[in-house]
């Protein structure tokens, strides 16, 4: 983007509850209601990405990356009904997060709920290598580590829904895989451990 987007930099700015903005709005949950509901009336698109500002990697995000990266369940909310969910899995690079990452990290439980039901891919994998998986990390995965256990269990029943209704599972789901090649098989028991007593012989009572 060449050129500065007022309307664009003041939604970034609400979305990501930026208080050094020069707009003047309310930063409550009223104001940043009455703020997008205003840019969406003025013909903002919600579902493009728009210009970052600061110390950012990802130079292009949507909307709802920011207010799921800042855990601001009003802005998501919004966003969603006013066509957000188009680009629910957009990946910001060089990071290769969505916005279903982002809301994993911060915590918000609400915020994920909201983006399972709009379509959000659980799946998604976390660039090319994550912090916790080399093949990348899932937002699952993040959930593990973070140790959220109500989110975690959102994010499993998902999983497993998905699994449900596909054949066969797709390969790399979970990190943690079994290998039947390497599954050692149970010795067999001695037939003398356990045979009956009165089987054995009486030599070999003796």
């Amino acid at each position: 983007m060449d050129t500065f987007d007022m309307d664009s930099y003041e939604l970034f700015a609400t979305c990501y509850r930026c208080h050094s903005t020069p707009c003047s709005y309310s930063h409550g949950n009223s104001g940043i209601r009455a703020t997008i509901s205003r840019l969406i009336a003025g013909g903002i698109d919600v579902s493009k990405p728009i210009q970052t500002y600061g110390d950012f990697a990802a130079k292009m995000m949507t909307p709802l990356q920011l207010a799921c990266m800042k855990g601001n369940p009003i802005a998501v909310k919004i966003l969603l009904e006013n066509g957000a969910s188009k680009t629910i899995n957009y990946v910001a690079s060089p990071l290769g997060k969505t916005a279903l990452h982002y809301a994993v990290m911060t915590g918000e439980a609400e915020i994920v709920s909201m983006l399972l039901l709009e379509g959000a891919d659980v799946m998604a994998r976390y660039g090319t290598a994550g912090y916790f998986n080399p093949d990348g990390d899932t937002p699952f995965d993040i959930a593990c580590a973070v140790g959220n256990v109500k989110i975690v269990k959102m994010l499993y029943v998902n999983i497993m829904g998905k699994i449900s209704r596909m054949d066969p599972m797709p390969e790399g789901l979970f990190k943690h895989k079994v290998d039947p090649a390497k599954e050692t098989a149970q010795p067999e028991k001695s037939a003398v451990a356990t045979a009956p007593q009165d089987a054995i012989p009486e030599d070999s009572k003796k």
